[in-house]
């Protein structure tokens, strides 16, 4: 059951990957910062996304809950005093603990992600995407006083930079991919 006390059945989730930091084109605290400053600039006082490829971006991690996808069923919510990442369970490893311990992210049950939105964001603007935003949250949300900006804080240019060796990866699994399906014609 849902801390909206409404029976969801959820997917279920495999394990989280945290990428190495050789993947990563600048440190996750300082991603977990530059979202802050921008939410200082803009006066919200959180920021909060569904989007779960910016999800894996924001924590540097990777997901196995989607075929063929490397995203994991996630929340991301981000306090001038907190960074909250909300998984299943059974998608915790050991390797995620520590990586979330060594970046100051708070671990949190995927299913309490309304009861905590409505703890720490009510009276306040919470910055989300509107174009992602989860319906149900954002109504659910609305009842217990937390208001919505419609920002992304700039995740979404900052997501599109690439480090060198994520560009060099990307380049290789084109390669791969083409040549299966050379072979498979």
């Amino acid at each position: 059951k849902s801390d909206s006390g409404i029976e969801r059945k959820l997917c279920p989730s495999g394990p989280v990957i945290v990428l190495p930091d050789v993947y990563l084109d600048y440190s996750v605290r300082q991603r977990i910062e530059d979202i802050r400053e921008e939410m200082r600039r803009k006066n919200y006082g959180a920021f909060f996304s569904n989007k779960l490829d910016t999800n894996m971006w924001i924590m540097g991690i990777r997901g196995t809950d989607i075929e063929y996808n490397p995203y994991a069923y996630s929340y991301v919510l981000i306090t001038e005093n907190d960074a909250c990442l909300f998984v299943k369970p059974e998608a915790v490893t050991d390797s995620l603990v520590m990586h979330c311990t060594k970046n100051s992210i708070t671990i949190k049950e995927y299913a309490s992600v309304i009861s905590v939105l409505s703890e720490k964001c009510s009276g306040f603007k919470t910055a989300a995407s509107f174009a992602e935003l989860n319906g149900y949250i954002a109504d659910c949300c609305n009842n217990r006083g937390v208001f919505w900006a419609d920002d992304d804080c700039g995740t979404g240019l900052r997501q599109a930079i690439k480090s060198e060796a994520e560009t060099e990866a990307i380049r290789d699994i084109y390669i791969r991919d083409s040549v299966a399906v050379c072979k498979f014609l």
